[in-house]
């Protein structure tokens, strides 16, 4: 009754999939989008200076001069903050091969 066991499925850094938390992310100004290949690790920069747009089942990243590195419909799409929560990163179901990290604007209030 008062010693349960937490839900470890529950939080910021488990990869979420919920259209909840997805549409939290949307309107993000984006300092950068970066694609890590899984075999050798290196990271490449595909977008700067955009925002996050999340529509009824898609999200969007729209980068300076009208790019659109990433589109992904929210069915398979995993995504979770990065553990600092300057960003979050994104796994598309159908390319298993690469990861997106998009980092988020930082403004100082």
């Amino acid at each position: 009754m008062f010693f349960r066991k937490k839900d470890k499925t529950i939080g910021r850094n488990t990869g979420h999939t919920a259209p909840a938390f997805l549409r939290t992310l949307d309107g993000r100004p984006i300092k950068y989008l970066s694609r890590r290949e899984r075999a050798t690790a290196k990271e490449r920069i595909i977008g700067k200076n955009g925002m996050i747009n999340v529509t009824d089942d898609e999200l969007i990243i729209l980068c300076e001069g009208g790019a659109t590195p990433f589109r992904s419909f929210f069915n398979g799409l995993t995504a979770w903050e990065l553990m600092n929560l300057s960003g979050v990163t994104l796994e598309k179901p159908d390319e298993p091969d690469y990861v997106y990290i998009a980092y988020y604007t930082y403004h100082r209030k």
